[in-house]
C-alpha cells in the first residue's frame, strides 16, 4: 500500500519468505522473541515480543502483553513511532489474532473498523489451509 508508514509482519511470515532490510520500518511480531535471521542488523526494524520470552525492553524491541503478544499494544506503538498508516502482513495466525483484537482507542474516527480498514487476501503458499484459513476468519 503506497501510502503505509510502517509494516507490521508476523515472524514466520518474515521467516519463509526471507524478510529483509526494506523502506520502510518493519515491526516483527513474535511471541517467542524470535528476530529472523534475514532481519538481525537490519535498520529500522522493532521486535514485537512477550514478557514471557525473558527479553528486556529497548528501542528496537517492545514488550506488549504477558503470554501473548497484545496486538492493540502493538498497533498503538506502531502508530506512535512511526504514523497513523500501519499495513499488516501475515499468514493466517496473524491475521486472526487481528481480527479477534478488537476494543483499542484509536485517535482517528475513521478507524471504524476496529484495527483494520481495509482487507487484502492473497492465498499462496503451504501456510493457506483450509484449516489455518477457517481459524483466521471463523469460518
Amino acid at each position: 500500500v503506497a501510502d503505509a508508514q510502517v509494516v507490521v509482519v508476523g515472524a514466520g511470515t518474515a521467516r519463509a519468505e526471507g524478510y529483509g532490510s526494506a523502506g520502510l520500518p518493519l515491526v516483527v511480531v513474535s511471541r517467542r522473541g524470535v528476530l529472523p535471521e534475514t532481519l538481525h542488523g537490519a535498520e529500522q526494524v522493532v521486535l514485537a515480543t512477550t514478557r514471557a520470552s525473558g527479553m528486556d525492553e529497548g528501542e528496537d524491541r517492545w514488550l506488549c502483553g504477558d503470554e501473548t503478544v497484545d496486538l492493540a499494544q502493538v498497533l498503538e506503538r506502531a502508530r506512535s513511532a512511526f504514523g497513523p498508516h500501519v499495513l499488516c502482513e501475515g499468514g493466517p495466525s496473524l491475521a486472526a489474532d487481528l481480527a479477534a483484537a478488537e476494543g483499542t482507542s484509536l485517535p482517528d474516527p475513521d478507524y471504524s473498523f476496529g484495527f483494520h480498514d481495509k482487507l487484502e487476501l492473497a492465498l499462496q503458499g503451504g501456510g493457506a489451509t483450509e484449516t489455518n484459513m477457517r481459524r483466521a476468519f471463523s469460518v
